[in-house]
């Protein structure tokens, strides 16, 4: 199985052979892109072009004549993220034809112009409904994605959001014993940042925000209506220019960035803060053939976060 995960100006690749475990990764790598991907790259048909023949030149190096399967996590932003609910006392024929089955279809089921995912997140609710994560994808950006594998030959498994595997892979770290803290893990780049809030176990909200050029930020979207992730963004901002000892608005932080060096991301790098903290996904599942090139520390490595989640869900059988 080859793996791709695809940034604003590079791609990260990886293979396994055989088992679903790590002892069969082959190797975790990083290519440039030559333009910057944006949300029009997959409808533009010069930016597709040089998009197609990138994917193209890369496959042609790293796939063999038995190695055609193929996972791709697309960028954050060509989704939008939405928390839903329904009726817990939902016929229960119902909620197995329609929603068990569409939780399993990780290319998505047209609804529209759009392709939805869904994710069951109700365990840490106590009221009268049933929660679902719905990962929003328009149709044209599916079927150009899929255009570019099944011209040359290649079996596309699954189409995956980057932040939707990042916090599957962290919620694979955690420790034990914070696994059940409110915790949430941000990236940070230069121009964009998510944001996902997790509470006992569960997602509880995402939104999207970018930072001011001197102060404020600008909130884009968000899964919900929260108050305590717009206290939590507020505090993130008000900590650029004047950091404290421990943020107060949650118990722990993570952040990791595909934008290694955007001023924003090693702004928060240079802080001491008891409860952030930068993510290596690899301290305990060390991989002998990365990419080294940004260099070895928890900074360059948490480029990776959303490639080690999505290999660990295809290990839990989970995409």
């Amino acid at each position: 199985m080859i793996f791709l995960s695809l940034n604003k100006n590079s791609i990260h690749y990886a293979r396994i052979d055989d088992d679903r475990n790590w002892k069969s990764l082959k190797f975790i790598k990083k290519a440039p892109l030559p333009l910057n991907i944006k949300n029009d790259s997959f409808t533009t048909i010069k930016d597709f072009g040089v998009l197609r023949k990138s994917i193209v030149n890369l496959l042609d190096t790293i796939r063999d004549e038995k190695d055609n399967q193929l996972i791709v996590s697309l960028p954050e932003w060509v989704a939008t993220y939405k928390i839903v609910r329904l009726d817990k006392f939902i016929r229960d024929d119902y909620e197995e034809e329609v929603l068990y089955e569409l939780e399993k279809l990780r290319l998505g089921e047209q609804f529209g112009n759009y392709k939805i995912q869904f994710y069951r997140i109700d365990k840490y609710y106590f009221d009268d409904y049933k929660y679902y994560l719905e990962l929003i994808i328009h149709k044209n950006i599916i079927k150009k994605t899929e255009q570019i594998f099944n011209e040359i030959g290649c079996d596309l498994k699954a189409i995956s959001i980057g932040f939707y595997d990042a916090l599957y892979g962290m919620s694979k770290i955690l420790p034990k014993a914070r696994m059940f803290e409110d915790w949430a893990l941000c990236k940070i780049n230069e121009d964009s940042n998510i944001v996902g809030y997790v509470r006992n176990g569960e997602i509880y909200s995402i939104a999207g925000f970018t930072f001011g050029q001197e102060s404020g930020y600008k909130v884009h979207f968000s899964s919900d209506s929260n108050d305590s992730m717009a206290i939590l963004i507020d505090e993130l901002n008000k900590m650029r220019f004047s950091p404290t000892e421990k943020l107060v608005t949650i118990d722990r932080i993570y952040i990791y960035s595909d934008d290694i060096y955007s001023d924003n991301f090693n702004t928060f790098l240079t802080y001491r803060i008891e409860n952030m903290e930068v993510i290596n996904p690899f301290v305990e599942y060390p991989i002998g053939d990365i990419y080294r090139g940004d260099g070895d520390g928890a900074g360059a490595m948490s480029q990776f976060l959303a490639m080690f989640g999505i290999i660990q869900r295809y290990i839990d059988g989970s995409i």
